[in-house]
């Protein structure tokens, strides 16, 4: 049972209003458990908090995900080169969970992205991945993904559409950091990178050795244990 309690959260500079049942956010977010239940924050007391850097858009796929348990993925539409593209926003998503302490969804994130990626046989395009690289944190399974990415289309060519090598440059001469992580995966893998959405799961997500996936956290509960 939610009950009726709830909470005032407000997102963005225009701070765009959710109402939230208490039991509901903070049964399934620690952070917000931390926030509105423990007493020792301003939160507890208002029942209100503000994000004003967070992404509204992404926020409602937060509340999607708490209250059914996966992210409600809007439809696909397509960019101005003609090229399928997701119609919601991962890397800002990526970025709340990780700012929540979220790896079960920063997983699932990775995850629906591959799916989509798998599906439509395309890879993300440049400006999507330094926009990554500049607003979530490194070496996070994001970054992971998104560089095996660009190494398997230098590599392979693989893309919806055509990459001129001037774009290609101009990304990783904007990022050290991608540059450093396309480069490691190009050497270590001796030119032989696989394909990114083939690739186990795990390989992508953020939880430690040993920590469950959020796939079988999932399952256990359909599975009633």
């Amino acid at each position: 049972m939610i009950g009726n309690d709830m909470v005032d959260i407000y997102v963005g500079p225009e701070k765009e209003h959710f109402h939230v049942h208490r039991a509901a956010i903070c049964g399934k977010i620690p952070y917000f458990e931390k926030m509105f239940k423990d007493g020792g924050f301003a939160e507890s007391y208002t029942k209100s908090a503000t994000f004003p850097e967070d992404d509204p858009e992404s926020f409602d796929l937060l509340l999607g995900w708490v209250y059914q348990g996966s992210i409600k993925v809007p439809a696909v539409r397509t960019d101005d080169r003609g090229d399928p593209e997701l119609s919601w926003k991962p890397n800002s998503l990526y970025k709340l969970a990780e700012k929540i302490c979220l790896s079960q969804l920063q997983g699932q994130v990775v995850d629906t992205l591959r799916d989509f990626d798998r599906q439509t046989y395309c890879l993300s395009c440049t400006k999507t991945i330094l926009n990554a690289y500049s607003e979530t944190r490194k070496k996070s399974g994001l970054h992971r993904y998104y560089a095996q990415s660009l190494a398997f289309i230098l590599v392979q060519g693989k893309t919806c559409s055509t990459w001129t090598v001037n774009e290609l440059t101009e990304a990783m001469s904007k990022e050290v950091e991608l540059t450093r992580d396309v480069l490691t995966i190009l050497r270590d893998s001796g030119g032989n990178v696989k394909d990114p959405v083939n690739e186990p799961d795990c390989k992508f997500h953020c939880h430690a050795d040993g920590e469950p996936c959020y796939k079988d956290i999932n399952k256990n509960d359909y599975d009633g244990k």
